[in-house]
């Protein structure tokens, strides 16, 4: 009913504009950039007519003043530019205000890396990805106005839950759209009780086979994540094909184009869930009113993006301010009254409070504009539909938002994701006998290189100079890095390594064993068995009077450590044979593997029965390891989130009980779940301690 009145009083207030508007507004004019794809003709029609109505609602809701705001819009085609070239035109020109998009994530991203340069404001209505979304969170010039696509794998498996599933499976596109969901999916899935069959990534060269592969799987759903209508029409013939037996069904976003409806009766049936205007913000009807036809998607934050602007223009006016995006602040801080800032009266009331030094809560046409307190960047609540295409049409069948209540935190970014799933340990003894402690020595493994790497060998030269530290020489540590990063063409500050950007230089007085291009997969195992050569001088000698910890960072996939760019890596079926046979030749006390990599439990669950070895691995085995810690200056990602949340816990309390780092770790490595194996075969968690591992008793 308020939604049908907020219609009357919109059209009431724009047939008496001569009466309540009869003094003339001096219009001073701002242009913004706007980035759309033009490929999809009457997608870019939709922008079109959606951006003008936005601009006319404000210019009517300024008449009277003495002063308003005009916005003139610059029309980019994302498709037909480089968008590093034309990013770095737009964030220098003085004439541009701001940047509204680009659509995608794949060239918000490029623009982001632009426009962070010089602080140039961006706006985007749909690019969604996490990791494009968090590498940029505390630069302060960007402005997503949509949840990343955590929160839609999350409504997605929500929905499956609402219509009975127990089981589902994943396929995703190879970019950076379809990652967040590859990301994610697993976790996620865990959390929510669901068990996960299985995870396909495509390609353009294997979609097809993939498509007819994963529409076989015995899950109950199959998440699909297709970017694009060719995508959508190759997984729906897989499915055609196999008929009525097989998942059903749910597509992402990217999806629910008007494109979908040109692939004709392929498409009856066809459902997902995307983002979409809030169903109580009157958005919808008034642009089916408008345009004679439903909004889809991106429409309604184009729309916001538009007014934000002007608002944010408005109090730079009103308070003098020079950083636009100090003005964004204080827009959308407001703890006021709450308004619907997005139609005629809504703009006026938010204008004329702005002008007067004060901040209304305000919701736009897509909903709550309430973002992030800490990072800003973000909104933290996204209205999503599930949506059903049927007889050329697209009927939207009911709505539904992610659940801050999984966020650790009600006012931080979505991809705080608290942990629940927790491992329990007995706290009983083994039974396991174990010789005097004579000596400790350390292998430590970056199994990556190149400059987009930094992380795994900054963290692995942390651990080094940690263990340094506590006492251990370089006669017992055994370091294993690329060392291509110190001094790399990329690197600003020459001959220095730091995990934070105000950390110590990692990279002083280190010793490096081997570079890990000269060696391959199976030297680990020799050099864990002690086994020296002509070749692999520098190994592990151990005994039974001997501590080994190994510490390993680097990329990973199913069943294996990534090495370097080699087809095959370090496997789990490597890692049972190396621990069987030193197991069998005493040639270790305790063996403790601390994991950094993706999928790192598909590997470390080879331990599970060897005698005094415990593994902790970053992720489970259809789960990722995030990196942590985007450094602008260096256009990387310093350190990952298991190895920081471990060091830190090591150097605040170096005597931290097992189950102590676990249970620190598990809370705090957000986004994957840390596991710990074998530990029946171990030690007692709740009464060994680390220490006897990173404190040198040689």
């Amino acid at each position: 009913m308020w939604m049908l009145m907020a219609l009357l009083l919109m059209t009431f207030s724009a047939c008496n504009d001569d009466d309540n508007h009869a003094e003339a507004t001096h219009f001073v004019d701002y242009k913004v950039a706007v980035i759309m794809p033009f490929s999809q003709a009457e997608l870019h029609t939709r922008f079109r007519q959606t951006a003008q109505w936005a601009l006319s609602t404000l210019e009517k809701a300024q008449r009277g003043a003495a002063q308003g705001i005009r916005l003139q819009l610059e029309w980019f085609d994302e498709s037909a530019y480089d968008m590093n070239v034309l990013g770095k035109e737009l964030a220098n020109r003085a004439d541009i205000v701001a940047v509204v998009g680009p659509y995608t994530s794949t060239n918000a991203q490029q623009m982001a890396y632009q426009c962070a340069m010089t602080g140039k404001m961006m706006i985007t209505p749909a690019a969604s990805s996490e990791e494009f979304v968090r590498a940029f969170s505390r630069q302060n010039f960007l402005w997503s106005l949509v949840e990343t696509d955590i929160s839609q794998c999350e409504v997605l498996l929500s929905k499956a839950i609402t219509y009975g599933a127990k089981s589902v499976s994943l396929l995703t596109s190879d970019d950076i759209y379809g990652n967040t969901f590859n990301d994610w999916f697993a976790f996620q899935a865990a959390e929510l009780g669901l068990q996960v069959v299985d995870i396909q990534v495509y390609g353009a060269d294997n979609l097809q086979v993939t498509a007819q592969q994963m529409v076989r799987s015995e899950a109950d759903y199959l998440v699909c994540v297709a970017s694009d209508t060719d995508a959508v029409r190759t997984i729906l013939e897989a499915k055609k094909a196999r008929g009525d037996v097989g998942p059903r069904l749910l597509f992402t976003d990217g999806a629910m184009t008007p494109d979908l409806l040109s692939l004709g009766t392929l498409a009856n049936g066809v459902e997902g869930v995307s983002m979409y205007a809030d169903p109580t913000s009157g958005f919808e009807l008034a642009y089916e009113v408008h345009f004679n036809e439903t909004p889809m998607g991106a429409e309604a934050r184009l729309y916001d993006a538009l007014l934000l602007i002007a608002f944010a223009l408005a109090d730079q006016n009103a308070t003098g301010e020079t950083n636009l995006n100090e003005s964004m602040k204080r827009v959308v801080s407001g703890t006021g009254t709450e308004v619907l800032a997005w139609d005629e009266v809504g703009i006026y009331r938010t204008l004329s409070a702005i002008g007067a030094g004060h901040y209304f809560n305000i919701t736009g046409a897509g909903g709550s504009l309430k973002f992030d307190a800490e990072v800003h960047t973000n909104v933290l609540q996204t209205v999503y539909c599930h949506w059903y295409a049927y007889e050329g049409k697209i009927i939207v069948l009911d709505f539904c938002s992610s659940d801050g209540g999984n966020r650790t935190d009600a006012t931080l970014a979505n991809w705080n994701w608290q942990v629940q799933q927790q491992q329990i340990f007995d706290d009983g003894a083994t039974g396991i006998e174990y010789a005097d402690l004579h000596r400790q020595q350390a292998l430590l493994i970056a199994g990556s290189s190149g400059w987009g790497n930094y992380r795994h060998q900054a963290d692995v030269l942390y651990m080094y100079q940690l263990l340094k530290q506590n006492g251990y020489s370089d006669d017992d540590i055994v370091l294993i890095v690329a060392d291509d990063i110190a001094h790399h063409a990329s690197n600003p500050f020459p001959g220095v390594v730091r995990v934070s950007p105000t950390g110590t230089n990692l990279y002083q007085d280190v010793v490096v064993d081997y570079d890990i291009n000269q060696l391959h997969p199976d030297d680990i195992r020799a050099i864990l068995a002690g086994e020296s050569s002509d070749h692999l001088p520098h190994v592990i000698d151990a005994d039974q009077h001997t501590n080994v910890l190994v510490f390993w960072s680097g990329h990973g996939a199913r069943g294996e450590f990534n090495w370097l760019k080699a087809k095959t890596g370090f496997t789990h079926d490597l890692m049972a044979q190396t621990l069987t046979q030193l197991s069998a030749q005493q040639k270790y006390r305790k063996m403790l593997w601390l994991i950094e990599t993706c999928y790192s439990s598909s590997v470390a669950k080879a331990s599970v029965g060897v005698p005094g070895v415990l593994c902790f691995a970053a992720a489970d085995e259809l789960e990722v390891s995030f990196a942590d810690i985007y450094s602008q200056e260096l256009g990387a990602w310093m350190t990952n989130r298991f190895t920081r949340n471990m060091t830190e816990a090591v150097t605040d309390n170096p005597a931290i009980c097992y189950r102590d780092l676990y249970y620190h770790m598990q809370r705090n490595t957000l986004g994957s779940h840390v596991k710990v194996h074998n530990a029946p075969m171990f030690d007692n968690l709740y009464l060994g301690t680390i220490d006897e591992f990173m404190t040198s008793v040689n």
